[in-house]
């Protein structure tokens, strides 16, 4: 590669490739997890934050403010009315979620 060449990194390519994903466009979790030991794994090919030095420096902070909502919202509320094949899908190339994508129904727990 010559020097001063910018690369881009294909996220969406990594994360749909049917080269590397088994059945890519499926939402299934226990695609990270070992079958044998039930811990977490990580392929190499999954960069949701990028890699190398220049990886999203914030990507620790998401991860923890991520898993204390979520813990937050699953302790104080019950989920109902979750989506099922009627979900509106996102349009390739969005940043960000279209006004009322899903609805769910929060229930408190108390």
């Amino acid at each position: 590669m010559k020097k001063g060449t910018l690369v881009f990194l294909n996220n969406y390519d990594l994360n749909m490739s049917e080269n590397l994903w088994q059945d890519p466009a499926r939402f299934e979790p226990a695609r990270f997890l070992d079958p044998t030991t039930g811990g977490r794994v990580k392929p190499a090919h999954f960069l949701p934050f990028g890699g190398g030095r220049r990886s999203c420096m914030g990507y620790k902070l998401v991860q923890f403010v991520s898993f204390v909502v979520i813990a937050n919202v699953i302790k104080n509320f019950q989920i109902k009315g979750l989506p099922h094949e009627d979900y509106k899908s996102i349009p390739l190339g969005n940043l960000a979620l279209p006004e009322n994508t899903v609805k769910f129904d929060f229930a408190s727990r108390k």
